[in-house]
């Protein structure tokens, strides 16, 4: 506990090494290709435009809109973040921002078509998704498939 609350002082400077190795995380430098710089700052704009409206407008959105670009934003930045640390689960996110935008489609209409839309998508998803997990990784981060 004096190690992680105490002053430096307190412990013994012989375990310093074996201490950062153990507190430090070692990761890899990230390389940003163009593309992958350009998915990003895409996503980016459209993600504070929709919050930007979202917050100046929202007693006039009903509230399946604000909840579904309140859930599309949250998903957006954390699959920035995975993105930019190059995380491989970062195509099950896509998958849940699809999700979200088909269910507020459908919230906001009532229109039956929009699930079935979703159920179609997902059955695509679930059969290639080995394939699509390549190509996604491929198309990001211009990786080897």
């Amino acid at each position: 506990m004096k190690v992680i609350f105490g002053r430096p002082a307190n412990f013994d400077p012989h375990v310093r090494g074996e201490l950062e190795a153990i507190f430090i995380a070692q990761h890899p430098e990230v390389v940003v290709s163009h593309r992958m710089r350009s998915y990003i700052l895409g996503q980016l704009v459209v993600v504070s435009l929709l919050l930007f409206f979202l917050i100046l407008w929202d007693q006039y959105w009903p509230f399946p809109l604000q909840v579904g670009g309140g859930v599309f934003v949250l998903l957006s930045l954390i699959n920035i973040g995975a993105i930019l640390e190059k995380k491989t689960w970062v195509l099950y996110l896509e998958y849940a921002r699809l999700c979200s935008l088909i269910l507020t489609a459908y919230a906001l209409t009532n229109n039956p078509w929009w699930l079935l839309t979703l159920n179609l998508a997902s059955i695509v998803i679930l059969f290639t998704s080995n394939y699509l997990r390549r190509q996604y990784v491929h198309w990001v981060y211009n990786e080897a498939r």
